[in-house]
């Protein structure tokens, strides 16, 4: 008996606790009528920090008659790019190639599609760290 008291008590604790952490988040609760037995808990919570770095993406695209001539159109708007960045103090550990690619550019005539060029692109992920350079690096 003294057990099953016990026994009770401790669940009557952690309902009352449960219920009290509950009332201090922000959440919804959903019972399903398929299974009495789950309960389905979302929540959402906001973090704020000073930012420290600053994410830019950049990308070169170039039609050219060639796949060569395309990936050396872009290859030189990158190169200057990066020639940039690094002036402007970014290293090259923060400088990192996204998207590169070549797709045929096609033109449609009566019906009929045939290949005019090659669109060359390629990408940069440059991550700044001296938030002051921001201005200077987009100017």
């Amino acid at each position: 008996m003294n057990n099953t008291i016990s026994s009770f008590v401790v669940g009557i604790a952690i309902i009352i606790a449960a219920w009290v952490v509950g009332q201090n988040l922000n959440h919804t609760t959903q019972v399903t009528t398929s299974n009495q037995n789950s309960i389905s808990v979302n929540g959402d919570g906001q973090v704020f920090a000073k930012p420290d770095t600053f994410i830019l993406q950049v990308a070169a695209e170039e039609k050219t008659k060639t796949t060569e001539e395309g990936f050396a159109a872009v290859a030189k708007k990158i190169g200057a790019i990066q020639n940039l960045m690094k002036a402007n103090g970014i290293t090259e550990k923060d400088i990192q190639s996204i998207n590169i690619g070549i797709n045929p550019s096609y033109n449609y005539d009566n019906g009929k599609s045939t290949i005019d060029g090659f669109i060359a692109t390629h990408g940069l992920r440059i991550k700044i760290r001296k938030l002051d350079s921001i201005d200077t690096i987009l100017a």
